[in-house]
């Protein structure tokens, strides 16, 4: 199902195109009529649809000179009416993608009129004002000219056939341009399209379908409804039981025994030098005890056992709940973020919270194996966080999702890029390796307008040595497939395609020592969301002697920590004389340089200060607390203030991103209310109170 949300690479979609009797829409009867699927990127030849149709009234011949069609060639067709269940089905929910396909759904709109029935309008965009928007300058928007710029072959021009699979592959080499241009889902795609000048005139002069009418005709979902609970814990918050491990040269029999000891919850652990872990349950000992004692394994590595997924306990629980539902499994491993197992989640302890629809979100990423499928797994996010939002779950949590998701997208991408380098005969990577998510989404922060900070550590290697050549690639790819799929590129390059961001440990920690050793302004920008970093795919181990070495060596570096912290001191608040809030000449105030950011980097100066290992802004907050570091009540006008900050942040951008607006963490002032304002104002100034009260401890 499409939303406002789904980018445009990932629409479910149908180009579609007819002939009919004349130009005048009101009036014009179909004569013929075409569809072709777009499955994502991938225009689907195999999927198409072709009707010709009777009008029940001559064909006039200046109509036969453009397309070709007479009386003879429709004779047999049905009628229109006779069509419509068909057209229908094969339309579906899809987006209608068209050249000038105003006019071919306004012929449609007055054929179903005739037959007094009702038709749902579609959703629709016309590659021909897409193109407006990504070349202004262009001599002429025709489908010729279109095919022409774009190097698409034009079969056979005016038949409904050629006419529908070229707009097709025109919209398909548009997508790209206009992910440049910054319009990257369905939503912005039609507020562009609706907001182009001259446009609506064009449609409501020539009686055509207008888009402004397709977005009104109500084809986007509600908000997800969500069960809150799977949002809001982690899986550490269920798991009841210590694994308890055994060897795979352990004699059965041995199993009842171990078994059914309470601190085992009914499952052992199967140790393994391979990657692989498995699991005994109650169910494979009664299944292996029921059998003849002449056939039954005397070890357990005679047992025939399904390997176990995975989660970490930092996982939200809506994470294991979709993962168990897809795996139709009732156990998933708990590993920690250094992939030891801790434990052994159970569908029993987690009896009372259902997998719905809404749940399926963060393991559809974990299982695609396209980018068009992580696309469409990235659209269904913000329909979830409305609805929490909505929930009033605390918005440090919503953004706890957000990171996730970008975490499990990363990580996704990260074995899309080494799946690829397979593919072209580069083989698999050269050394042990893991990639990290740096920043935002590493702590756990993240918003949604979020963009990449990740980055690559690898066992062994040189710069422009052959396995830097290899992550080079696999970078380029990594990062490619983010920045399709909606997590933009990092405009600071701090991304593993980046020469910096991709090193071995051992140059990672000359890098670290460079930057703590030689502290200011530049060190500081280079390294701070460096300090956010975690393991989302590969050797976590590898990622955790990095990630070790950087705290251990900052906690002992007070200059080094002093100019992470100055970026913080430097900050203003944005108030104005009689506490109004200085916005911009959108009306618009960034509450993320303006309110967020200042605080995030007092809270990691603070957290490497005093050895604290917590990652979100907020937890970090929250143990100089409890540390006692800090005045509590100033410590919780500082916790509830980033949270108001955070909470206007996701509220604008859900309101944006519906009406098509580029997302980002500017907020709209001037529509919220005394209270609300004063509310900003209060929450901005808890931030500078809270930076000067602390900036020296």
């Amino acid at each position: 199902m499409n939303t406002s949300f789904t980018p445009l690479m990932s629409l479910t979609a149908v180009a579609l195109d007819i002939e009919a009797t004349g130009l005048d829409a009101a009036t014009a009867r179909v004569i013929e009529v075409s569809a072709i699927r777009l499955d994502g990127q991938e225009v689907n030849s195999s999927k198409t649809f072709h009707q010709f149709i009777n009008p029940g009234v001559p064909i006039p011949e200046r109509a036969s000179l453009v397309h070709g069609l007479t009386a003879r060639d429709l004779r047999g067709a049905p009628a229109f009416a006779h069509v419509t269940e068909a057209l229908d089905a094969f339309v579906g929910s899809s987006v209608v993608i068209g050249h000038n396909i105003g006019y071919d759904l306004a012929v449609i709109d007055h054929e179903f009129r005739r037959l007094d029935r009702s038709w749902k309008i579609p959703a629709c965009l016309d590659v021909r004002v897409l193109a407006r928007l990504v070349a202004p300058n262009l001599a002429g928007y025709s489908l010729e000219t279109l095919c022409d710029w774009l190097g698409v072959d034009i079969l056979r021009r005016h038949r409904a056939f050629p006419d529908a699979l070229a707009a097709a592959q025109v919209f398909v080499r548009l997508v790209p341009l206009l992910r440049d241009a910054g319009v990257r889902t369905l939503a912005e795609a039609e507020a562009a399209s609706s907001n182009l000048p001259g446009e609506e005139r064009l449609h409501r002069v020539a009686g055509w379908i207008s888009p402004d009418r397709t977005i009104a005709s109500g084809n986007r979902p509600a908000a997800a409804m969500v069960e809150t609970y799977p949002f809001r814990h982690r899986v550490r918050d269920a798991v009841r039981h210590s694994p308890v491990f055994v060897q795979p040269s352990e004699a059965v029999e041995r199993m009842a025994e171990l078994i059914l000891e309470p601190s085992a919850g009914g499952v052992l652990v199967v140790r393994s030098d391979k990657k692989e872990t498995r699991l005994i349950t109650q169910s494979d000992l009664l299944r292996v005890m029921s059998m003849p004692a002449a056939e039954r394994p005397r070890a357990i590595a005679g047992m025939k056992l399904a390997p176990c997924s995975r989660v970490t306990d930092d996982d939200f629980l809506y994470r294991a709940l979709a993962r168990m539902q897809r795996l139709g499994t009732d156990y998933l491993c708990v590993e920690n973020r250094r992939g030891e197992i801790v434990g052994v989640l159970s569908a029993a302890d987690l009896l009372s919270h259902r997998a719905t629809a809404a749940l399926a979100l963060g393991d559809e990423i974990e299982s695609a194996e396209s980018v068009a499928e992580l696309g469409r797994a990235w659209a269904r996010l913000p329909s979830v966080v409305e609805s929490l939002l909505r929930e009033m779950v605390n918005p440090e949590d919503v953004a706890g999702i957000i990171s996730a998701e970008i975490r499990a997208l990363t990580a996704r991408a990260a074995h899309i890029a080494e799946a690829r380098m397979v593919k072209e005969g580069r083989g698999p990577a050269p050394v042990p390796y893991a990639v990290l998510v740096l920043g935002s989404a590493g702590r756990g922060d993240s918003l949604m307008n979020a963009d990449q900070d990740n980055a690559y550590v690898y066992s062994a290697g040189e710069p422009d040595g052959p396995e830097d050549h290899w992550f080079a690639a696999a970078g380029a790819y990594l990062t490619g497939v983010l920045h399709e799929v909606g997590i933009r590129y990092c405009e600071g390059g701090v991304m593993a395609s980046s020469p910096s961001c991709r090193l071995s440990t051992g140059n990672w920690k000359e890098a670290i020592a460079g930057w703590i050793g030689n502290p200011g302004p530049e060190a500081a920008l280079a390294s701070d969301i460096f300090f956010d970093g975690v393991p989302v795919h590969g050797d976590f181990a590898l990622a955790g002697e990095v990630m070790d070495f950087a705290y251990g060596r900052a906690a002992g570096a007070p200059q080094f920590i002093a100019s992470l912290a100055a970026m913080a001191r430097q900050w203003q608040p944005p108030v104005k004389l009689f506490g109004r809030l200085q916005v911009d000449g959108d009306g618009r105030l960034d509450l993320k340089r303006n309110g967020l950011l200042p605080i995030t980097t007092l809270a990691r100066a603070l957290a490497l200060k005093h050895g604290i290992r917590a990652r979100s802004t907020i937890s970090r907050l929250t143990e100089v607390k409890a540390r006692g570091l800090a005045e509590a009540e100033l410590m919780d006008k500082g916790i509830a203030g980033f949270r108001a900050l955070m909470k206007a942040v996701l509220d604008q951008q859900i309101a944006d991103s519906r009406a098509g607006v580029p997302i980002s963490s500017r907020v709209e002032i001037a529509p919220k209310g005394v209270r609300q304002k004063a509310a900003l104002v209060e929450a901005i100034k808890a931030t500078g109170s809270l930076i000067a009260a602390t900036y020296e401890r």
